[in-house]
């Protein structure tokens, strides 16, 4: 898929998700849509304590119980958000800790993009941020 299409992805769907997550008990630390060129794929990457403190399994099922909230919520099929696009991680993930040092997104600012660039010795090559605390 060529990266351009990135207007294709759920973007408000995604952003409808980490508002959810962060008016329940899933402390949201960072949301961003990640593109993995090697895999030519968008994930949306959310970072939380509550993976961490409640697991894995845990924490993917909380999502995807929000999953149908958010889908009626946006009216366009290609806004819809599946649990096949999301990526669950601890906080102290590298990547989270290498865009934490040099990032930082409050749910009231504008998402903000990065193409292919480095944060520490994390390579990026396109991230579309939603969050970053």
């Amino acid at each position: 898929m060529d990266t351009a299409l990135l207007v294709m992805f759920p973007l408000e769907a995604g952003r409808k998700l980490v508002q959810k997550l962060e008016k329940s008990d899933f402390e949201v630390e960072a949301a961003f849509w990640n593109y993995n060129a090697s895999l030519d794929e968008w994930r949306l990457t959310i970072a939380s304590p509550y993976v961490e403190n409640s697991g894995t399994l845990k924490a993917y099922q909380k999502v995807n119980a929000l999953l149908p909230e958010v889908t009626s919520e946006v009216n366009s099929l290609v806004n819809q958000i599946y649990m096949e696009n999301v990526t669950l991680v601890k906080p102290s993930n590298d990547l989270i800790r290498a865009l934490k040092e040099t990032v930082h997104v409050e749910e009231s600012d504008e998402p903000i993009w990065l193409h292919r660039t480095y944060r520490g010795d994390q390579y990026i090559d396109q991230a579309y941020i939603y969050l970053m605390k």
